[in-house]
């Protein structure tokens, strides 16, 4: 369907487990809302089971993107501060140097 379209110089995945995405979905909003948590996907009738193999789902299809187009990949676990320095370093060996 992007055949067409110009590949990016860099692609970027910040890697976070479903478990992890959970927390912090959670901590932000007491309530799963439903097309966010998969429900109309019909893995679950609970929330928070649908929530987790939804995000099963969406984690697979990224590693798999990793693989086919060369994501470089962070620790969205890792301090804000710190993954902010990791991606500015990679963005930098990407522009060309003057």
């Amino acid at each position: 369907m992007y055949r067409f379209a110009a590949r990016p110089d860099l692609g970027v995945y910040f890697q976070i487990s479903a478990e992890q995405s959970l927390e912090r979905t959670l901590s932000n909003h007491p309530r799963l809302k439903y097309y966010q948590a998969g429900m109309d996907m019909g893995l679950s009738r609970d929330p928070v089971a649908s929530f987790r193999a939804f995000q099963q789902r969406i984690l697979a299809g990224y590693e798999k993107m990793v693989e086919a187009y060369g994501l470089l990949c962070f620790d969205a676990t890792l301090p804000v501060k710190q993954q902010q320095r990791l991606l500015r370093d990679a963005v930098g060996r990407m522009l060309p140097v003057e």
